[in-house]
């Protein structure tokens, strides 16, 4: 009884028979697109359709790329420098290796049906009237302060009059969250 069974370890376990099957259909696909039967769409639905068919995560669909690649003497430490190269370390969060993506990319498969993954601004106001910080992810706006907030700083206004610009006039939504408790998990 000391030992606990992560079951998504075990389902995303990759051995030498899937990466076998993989690299098949891989090469069907690809001869199917030289032979102009597929475009890059069908190929990316039709692999979608594999990994659904086949009961296989973004997890485990990336170790397995990752093991054919080394297969035909790829290493997929020199596609963290490519990463790194291109900026994409940024866009992604937690792209510092390929480990920190494989997590991320674990994580939003585990939580799809209710995370919504988007890029916010952050931005602070910190004067006579206020001490907040403003987060805008599209039209929703959400105003953040340790203490009350006075809604009538001229610079918080002029921030949502410049971004409600930035994103064509459309209303925002307007969340306030008041005495703001922070504390570390």
């Amino acid at each position: 009884m000391d030992r606990i069974i992560d079951f998504n370890e075990l389902k995303n376990r990759v051995n030498d028979k899937d990466i076998d099957k993989f690299e098949v259909y891989i090469y069907n696909l690809y001869y199917d697109m030289s032979a102009g039967k597929l475009n890059m769409a069908d190929f990316t639905k039709k692999i979608m359709e594999y990994m659904e068919e086949n009961n296989i995560s973004q997890d485990k669909f990336l170790k397995m790329q990752t093991k054919l690649m080394e297969r035909y003497g790829f290493d997929a430490s020199s596609l963290e420098d490519q990463i790194k190269s291109l900026g994409l370390n940024n866009v992604i969060p937690g792209a510092e290796n390929i480990e920190q993506i494989r997590k991320n990319i674990s994580f939003q498969e585990k939580y799809k049906d209710r995370l919504k993954v988007s890029t916010i601004n952050k931005y602070s106001i910190a004067n006579d009237k206020n001490n907040l910080e403003i987060i805008t992810d599209n039209e929703n706006v959400i105003l953040t302060s340790e203490v009350k907030i006075d809604l009538n700083d001229i610079e918080l206004n002029e921030f949502l009059c410049s971004y409600k610009k930035v994103v064509e006039d459309k209303n925002l939504i307007i969340t306030i969250c008041e005495n703001v408790k922070e504390y570390e998990y």
